[in-house]
């Protein structure tokens, strides 16, 4: 990925009526709920000012429908990598986390201080960022151009465990940057040397406006021919600046 700028947008996708419930989904192919929906295609708005040159998506339905919103919105085309998929949670998947603490207390306990590792239920963290950052990675290496956009719809945990790899993180810091809200989502810019900058985290369509903005696109039924396609870089969000 080193020797050109690149901007990587990590997207959550939106709510499902396990998140509510506060119930581990892992690779469980749970669609999005009516809310989840209506987060995607806000995120979607939002996203495409960022004229992206490709949406890549988990291939869970969850995160599909939402890479979709994205694509529809921006013009860009949308593929799928299974490596983008959420941690592999074994037993847990399914179970509340009342049910993981009672049937799985040891795990459990481990699992609250943040340890990462793998166990007999978790494919870990650690795991979880070198299959996601070869997806990025083959995925930005394909794309054209001077300083392509990637958009890249996942899950909670690997984009956390990807957002700490890419900024150098290990152990425990692969999770230092927080949480990310469904719906919501990360911005990183890589420069020429290869490293990676965190420019927003946790961006919700609701929150103030807390990035540049790039110029509107038309409203009317026919497309603008001055609008620009994607991978064009007129008009695009320019974060170089502003990181």
């Amino acid at each position: 990925m080193a020797g050109r700028e690149a901007t990587l947008i990590l997207l959550r996708h939106g709510r499902t009526a396990w998140s509510d419930r506060q119930v581990f989904t892992g690779q469980v192919d749970v669609p999005l709920s009516d809310d989840g929906r209506a987060q995607a295609r806000a995120a979607a708005r939002r996203l495409a000012a960022f004229r992206p040159d490709l949406v890549l998506s988990s291939d869970l339905r969850r995160a599909t429908d939402t890479a979709r919103a994205v694509g529809a919105a921006s013009g860009a085309r949308v593929a799928e990598d299974p490596r983008l998929r959420e941690e592999r949670l074994g037993g847990w998947e399914g179970l509340t986390r009342h049910e993981v603490a009672q049937l799985y207390p040891r795990e459990y306990a481990r699992w609250r201080v943040h340890h990462l590792a793998a166990s007999a239920n978790r494919e870990g963290m650690p795991a979880v960022a070198t299959r996601a950052l070869d997806a990025i990675g083959e995925a930005l290496d394909a794309l054209p151009g001077r300083a392509p956009t990637l958009v890249a719809v996942t899950h909670l945990n690997t984009a956390l465990a990807l957002t700490g790899r890419l900024l150098g993180l290990a152990g425990r810091g692969l999770v230092a940057v927080g949480s990310l809200r469904p719906g919501a989502f990360s911005v990183l810019v890589q420069q020429e040397s290869g490293g990676w900058t965190l420019c927003a985290h946790d961006v919700g369509v609701n929150d103030p406006a807390d990035l540049p903005e790039a110029a509107a696109p038309a409203t009317g039924d026919e497309p603008d021919p001055s609008t620009p396609a994607p991978g064009d870089s007129r008009g695009r969000v320019d974060l170089r600046g502003y990181c």
